[in-house]
């Protein structure tokens, strides 16, 4: 999906697992708009077919789809 700057910034915050206060923290914002942010991400997803119901889920789109880094295996 089609993600603005600030929607892509929570989405790679959070899904690396960093608690949502803490991504408010990092972002300057309050934790109710980064939960918009996260809100906005899981609905432009799911309007693709691509649901995301937890934080894997938004790890996984987050790799999918090149704003992450896979996991390294050994």
């Amino acid at each position: 999906p089609q993600l603005s700057p600030r929607e892509l910034e929570a989405l790679q915050l959070y899904a690396t697992g960093i608690p949502l206060k803490s991504v408010a923290r990092q972002m300057n914002i309050t934790q109710d708009t980064a939960r918009m942010y996260l809100l906005r991400v899981r609905s432009k997803y799911g309007q693709i077919g691509r649901g995301v119901a937890s934080r894997t889920d938004y790890y996984i789109r987050a790799v999918e789809d090149g704003h992450l880094p896979p996991p390294e295996t050994s």
